[in-house]
């Protein structure tokens, strides 16, 4: 083949999307380079984004730079396709490097490399920088559009920032800048993961207003948002919604509505929603049953989740890891061990890889049955198969050891952890409260002492267990000194903090400092619950009958 029929062929090749692999492109690379003369920048940019396409954004990156060791001189294209690439692998350090070197050949970068450069920002988690990137844009002339302003918003969002994105489209919308409808989806998606489904209907109203029509993707944030506050009534009505306006729901927006339904209990309601996607042609996939089964399991409804994993079996649904694991849970939440391990069993059988979860899972069931020799040849089960165990299975066998009354295991394992920087605070708060349950109560004291010398994140959970701990041991003045310390901790006592204090308080006969207590509890933002009420009277009445006992031996 002649110079010019190789080039084509490779052109047509990234054109059609005939590369498969990153090692197709390595290779045609490589056939480019010994064509004599060497092709120019230019002929490189098709192989460059058949590369990219494919995600393989340091193949690309190498090629580049093998470009430059052979005295390929790098145009606009190449340099955004570097640009782009640093950005995609989070080193946006390197793609400003990139720029500068731009402007020092005296190339102009185009609105969509500087987009990249603020995409790579915000994916950082530096939106603060690509504001700032946008204000020096705009001062050296170029014209920031509504996509370049889509990407800071959307940075914005995925940091919880969605008032920030607001406050940023209102200053755009007085700049005459247009929004569009990603702009919408991007906040109304924000407000609804901070759960602020209100503030997300007020601006899916505005959209008619701006002569914008809502998509699929509108409707099924909405949904979503509306199933994890409760309002499954306000789901279905935007569902008959959105079908009388012409958009049909897919499996997403199924999915998102029987999520919310299964949170709230609807399980009728479940079945009728399940009935209507078939009746719509819409195929139930792996993951609406995942939901259902999960949810089930969850509510310790273990015969109809197995009802809905043979369901999925007769729809020729394989069931994934997801599944299985949701199932084993479900029987293990029961103290089914056998259904766990029929169904552990099972999952190995048709060729489902339990993973890290799946494990801890059923150690963790067997720990609470008190099954140590199972738990432990799991354990070595799942090592032998490669599988290296993540803080969450540490803890499940810290609580296992603890609940086996094996707390000495326990304490081993913990320090293990430690010393390899292998913790988090849950693994703490196991910690603390198997102490407290062996009534260690000075060696937790002691613990709390060198997480708060370590600079450990200390929250109000690990003050309940200890102040919970002091007070069932009777040691009333250090659990005192602990709750009147909270706020110079920076911590808000909750429910369960007054709780314990108050049954220590009525436990020590200080029932009028329990009162007292009891009533100030409101003021500081915290409504007693009912078992505290019951706590606290339970207290009065066998104080009363203390006096009465008293008395009556006084009369006689």
């Amino acid at each position: 083949m002649s110079r010019s029929q190789v080039l084509d062929f490779v052109m047509n090749l990234c054109k059609k999307g005939g590369l498969a692999k990153a090692e197709d492109a390595l290779h045609y690379f490589k056939v480019m380079i010994r064509l004599n003369p060497l092709p120019s920048a230019p002929c490189f940019t098709q192989l460059l984004g058949a590369a990219v396409r494919m995600k393989h954004y340091a193949v690309a990156i190498h090629m580049i730079e093998r470009m430059d060791s052979m005295g390929i001189s790098r145009d606009i294209y190449v340099l955004s396709i570097l640009i782009n690439c640093l950005c995609r692998l989070e080193r946006s350090d390197l793609g400003f490097s990139v720029l500068t070197k731009m402007f020092k050949l005296g190339l102009e970068p185009s609105v969509v490399t500087l987009t990249t450069l603020l995409n790579g920002l915000c994916e950082e988690g530096k939106i603060a920088r690509a504001l700032t990137l946008v204000e020096e844009m705009q001062g050296k002339g170029f014209k920031a559009n509504v996509f370049t302003y889509n990407v800071i918003v959307k940075g914005l969002c995925r940091t919880g920032k969605t008032s920030k994105a607001v406050q940023l489209i209102r200053n755009l919308e007085e700049r005459g800048c247009e929004l569009n409808l990603v702009t919408y989806n991007t906040i109304i998606d924000g407000y609804c993961k901070e759960g602020l489904v209100e503030e997300a209907f007020g601006f899916f109203n505005c959209m008619s207003h701006c002569l914008i029509k809502p998509d699929i993707l509108t409707y099924n944030t909405l949904i979503c948002g509306l199933g994890c506050i409760g309002g499954w009534k306000q789901a279905k009505a935007l569902l008959e919604k959105m079908i009388h306006d012409g958009i049909h729901p897919n499996v997403i927006t199924y999915n998102s509505f029987i999520h919310g339904l299964c949170l709230c209990g609807q399980w009728e309601e479940v079945r009728v929603q399940l009935s209507e996607m078939v009746r719509g042609g819409i195929r139930p996939d792996c993951q609406t049953f995942n939901i259902i089964l999960d949810a089930l399991s969850k509510q310790g409804m273990t015969n109809e989740a197995k009802c809905i994993f043979d369901l999925m079996i007769e729809m020729d649904i394989e069931p994934n890891v997801v599944t299985y694991t949701s199932l084993i849970n479900g029987y293990c939440l029961q103290n089914q061990m056998d259904d766990a391990a029929i169904t552990f069993c099972l999952m190995t059988t048709r060729k489902c890889n339990p993973n890290v979860v799946t494990y801890s899972t059923l150690i963790n069931g067997y720990f609470a049955v008190k099954r140590v020799d199972k738990a432990m040849s799991l354990l070595r089960q799942m090592l032998e198969k490669g599988l290296v165990p993540d803080v969450a299975t540490y803890g499940c066998l810290m609580d296992g050891f603890f609940l086996a009354g094996s707390p000495r295991v326990a304490h081993q394992l913990f320090y293990k952890m430690l010393a390899c920087n292998h913790i988090d605070r849950q693994i703490y708060a196991i910690m603390l409260d198997g102490l407290c349950k062996y009534r260690q109560v000075d060696k937790a004291m002691a613990l709390f002492r060198h997480m708060e010398d370590g600079m450990n994140d200390v929250n109000i959970v690990h003050c309940n267990i200890l102040i919970k701990g002091l007070c069932e041991m009777g040691e009333l003045g250090p659990a005192m000194n602990l709750f009147n310390s909270l706020d110079a901790k920076g911590l808000r006592p909750d429910v369960v903090t007054f709780g314990a204090i108050i049954k220590g308080l009525c436990k020590a006969g200080q029932i009028r400092e329990a009162c007292e207590l009891l009533h100030n509890m409101k003021e500081k933002g915290c409504p007693p619950s009912g078992i505290i009420f019951n706590i606290v009277v339970q207290a009065l009445l066998e104080d009363g009958q203390k006096a009465r006992i008293a008395s009556s031996r006084g009369d006689g």
